[in-house]
This record gives C-alpha cells, structure tokens and sequence, in this order.
C-alpha cells in the first residue's frame, strides 16, 4: 500500500500590492508579507506602493529600516516594471 501524497504547497507570492491602501492599513499586511516571504526562503521580492505623495513609499522604507532590511531598492524606470513605483528587497 502506497503513502498518501503530501499536498502541494502554493508558492509564495514574490510581489504584494500596496497601492491605494492608508499607510495603518498597509503596515500589517506589509509585516505579514514579509514574515511569510523569509520564512519560505524567498531570496526577493517586490512591493508595489505607486507615486501618489509617497507617503506609503516613505513608511515602507522606514519599516523596512526598522525591522533590520538592508538591501532595498526602487525599481528603475523603463527597466524594472513599475519603475520607481516598486521597492525591490533582498531577504
């Protein structure tokens, strides 16, 4: 008789889109991403804030510094998609 196969599971989405969310909105679900991209062991991932006045660009640098994330950037205009509406981290 055979094992059960485990079931599959989903890949880790590498990119979560924050656009149009308040910034107390945003920050829970930014900490959550986060914690469930380090813990699958993504190597990167892709947080998409828009230009608007910046102020979720603005909180998601200053969480990111907070919580010990060293390597990020914005995404490059006509290179990355999204340009500099994108914050690239390295995990």
């Amino acid at each position: 008789m055979r094992g059960k196969k485990k079931p599959k599971r989903p890949s880790m989405v590498r990119e979560i889109d924050m656009h149009g969310l308040r910034v107390e909105e945003m920050l829970p679900r930014l900490d959550q991403f986060l914690s469930d991209a380090m813990l699958e062991g993504v190597p990167e991932v892709r947080i998409i804030h828009g230009h608007g006045t910046g102020a979720l660009r603005k909180a998601i640098h200053q969480r990111l510094s907070t919580i010990g994330i060293r390597q990020f950037r914005l995404g490059e205009p006509g290179q990355t998609p999204g340009g500099d509406g994108v914050t690239i981290v390295s995990l």
